[in-house]
């Protein structure tokens, strides 16, 4: 006897979103040209997605990768936690993930001061695009539909226990600190941003 099918829990309106939103982030990545190591991320993500689909048609448990997400990941200096500075980190998260140009930590912690302490998002994009950040500008951004929890390379403001705390959408989860993880809050906002080399 077949499983019945799961019922999404999504309306015709977050679907349209959640479509949307995803259409926008790869017409960005198509402009883009990609690093061998992003080749290879999607080339991995896309074996992994084939082979969870084969085991949900035969009715098996996927076997997740230990190592799953290791390309995103980035090991983020000890100081930069005991700062309110989670906002610099993902923006930095977001920069290595279209472009592959990694932030140093005194890049980030320069970002931190310029933004004063503890901040949002679209406070961090704006900064950026006055000041630069690490030989960048966010060209153009928007906010997004955040009902569409994760689509992959979108920022997200979240709202946790302590408060707020922005990370990078990733294929599964986020990456926070420099970390992934699976998702810590509800999205309190969403962003997509285009960066162009700073002149």
């Amino acid at each position: 006897m077949a499983a019945a099918p799961k019922a999404s829990h999504q309306t015709a309106k977050q679907h349209a979103a959640s479509v949307n939103n995803l259409r926008k982030a790869r017409a960005v990545a198509r402009k883009l040209p990609r690093t061998s190591k992003q080749k290879n991320a999607s080339r991995h993500n896309l074996a992994k997605a084939r082979a969870a689909q084969k085991a949900r048609r035969s009715g098996k448990q996927a076997v997740a990768p230990k190592q799953a997400a290791a390309d995103d990941s980035r090991e983020t200096s000890p100081l930069l936690h005991r700062l309110p500075a989670c906002v610099p980190v993902a923006l930095a998260g977001h920069l290595r993930f279209w472009t592959g140009t990694e932030a140093s930590d005194d890049e980030i912690l320069a970002l931190h001061r310029v933004l004063g302490g503890a901040a949002t998002v679209p406070d961090a994009i704006e900064a950026a695009a006055g000041y630069g950040f690490c030989g960048f500008r966010p060209d153009s951004w928007a906010r997004c539909d955040v009902s569409t929890q994760g689509v992959p390379g979108l920022l997200y403001g979240l709202t946790v226990i302590t408060g707020y705390h922005a990370v990078l959408a990733l294929p599964a989860g986020a990456l926070s600190w420099g970390a992934p993880i699976s998702w810590p809050g509800e999205p309190h906002e969403a962003w997509h941003l285009e960066w162009r080399a700073a002149c």
